[in-house]
C-alpha cells in the first residue's frame, strides 16, 4: 500500500516543485524588471530635465540612466516567457524610441545654446514620458497578475500536498 501512494505522492510533489520554479525563475524576474524599467524612466526623465536647467555638463547623467533603463530592459527581454511579453515589450521600445527622438531635439539645442529650443521641448518630453510609464504600468500590471496566478497555483499544489501526506500518515 505504501509504494501505490508514492507515485502520487511524486506527482504532486512535482507540481510543487514546478510551481515554486514557475514564481522564482520566470514570473519574479520579470517583475523586477518591470519595476526597474519603471524606476529608470523617471531618473532619466528627471535627469534630462537637470541638463535642461543646468546645463550640458549634467548630459553624463542622463545617459547613465538611459544605460540603467536599457540594463532593466535587456533583463526584461531575458524573462520574456510568452507573446503577450513580447508585445508589451515591443510597445514599450516604441515610447521609448519616441521619448529618445524628442530627448534628440532637446539635447542638440540644449549643446548649441538654444535654450528656447530646448525649453520647446519640454512638453513633448513629457508626454512622451507619460506614454513610456503608461506602456511600462501596463506590463507592470500583467506580469504582476502572472505572479498572482503563480503564487495560487503554488498554494494550491501546497495544499494538495499537505493533504496527501496527511491522508497518507493516517493510513
Amino acid at each position: 500500500q505504501p509504494h501505490a501512494q508514492a507515485a502520487p505522492d511524486q506527482l504532486h510533489t512535482e507540481r510543487l516543485g514546478a510551481s515554486e520554479h514557475e514564481i522564482t525563475a520566470l514570473v519574479t524576474p520579470k517583475v523586477q524588471s518591470a519595476q526597474d524599467m519603471r524606476a529608470a524612466t523617471g531618473d532619466f526623465h528627471y535627469s534630462q530635465t537637470k541638463y535642461l536647467v543646468q546645463g550640458p555638463s549634467q548630459r553624463s547623467n542622463f545617459l547613465g540612466d538611459v544605460q540603467t533603463y536599457r540594463d532593466a530592459v535587456a533583463a526584461a527581454k531575458k524573462a520574456t516567457t510568452d507573446p503577450d511579453d513580447r508585445e508589451a515589450l515591443a510597445l514599450i521600445g516604441k515610447k521609448f524610441q519616441a521619448f529618445m527622438a524628442v530627448d534628440s531635439r532637446m539635447w542638440a539645442a540644449t549643446k548649441a545654446g538654444h535654450h528656447r529650443a530646448a525649453e520647446a521641448q519640454v512638453d513633448p518630453s513629457n508626454e512622451a514620458a507619460d506614454g513610456l510609464v503608461g506602456a511600462t504600468e501596463d506590463y507592470i500590471a500583467e506580469v504582476k497578475g502572472e505572479q498572482t496566478q503563480a503564487v495560487h497555483a503554488f498554494a494550491a499544489a501546497r495544499s494538495r500536498s499537505q493533504t496527501i501526506m496527511g491522508g497518507v500518515a493516517l493510513v
